[in-house]
């Protein structure tokens, strides 16, 4: 497991786990930031199974933010706000110590702990035939 500082986040760069990037808010590019203030109907995004899926996975190995804390409900360390309409970008509130986890069991990302704060969900994307597309892992 990678403890994450906000002195990690001063440089404007995002944590990258497979698709799924996140960086600290205050910290966050102008693009970003720009991209997340035209969003409009932001909601909560709705758990799966328990889980806030924070990238998800063809194969089923998806990126979950999970808390730290033993016996504490992910609902109650951390609030994620996402437009049905744009789901390129999240907002996440982390009330408490949370860790991103890659659900696979052999060549896994590897798991970074993020101190409480305010981070932006983003996905990476790619150029196809087809236009711009979300990396898909």
């Amino acid at each position: 497991m990678i403890h994450l500082t906000e002195e990690m986040f001063m440089s404007g760069r995002p944590v990258a786990q497979g698709e799924v990037l996140i960086w600290m808010k205050k910290y966050a590019p102008k693009s970003v930031l720009t991209s997340i203030s035209g969003l409009k109907n932001m909601q909560s995004m709705k758990l799966e199974n328990g889980q806030m899926i924070l990238g998800h996975s063809e194969s089923g190995h998806h990126h979950v933010l999970e808390p730290v804390r033993v016996g504490v409900k992910i609902d109650k360390a951390a609030q994620a706000l996402i437009d049905a309409a744009n789901n390129t970008f999240i907002e996440l509130t982390l009330h408490e110590e949370c860790k991103l986890v890659h659900q696979r069991g052999h060549d896994t990302h590897g798991t970074f702990v993020f101190p409480a704060g305010e981070y932006i969900r983003g996905i990476r994307e790619e150029q196809s035939p087809e236009g711009w597309v979300q990396v898909r892992d």
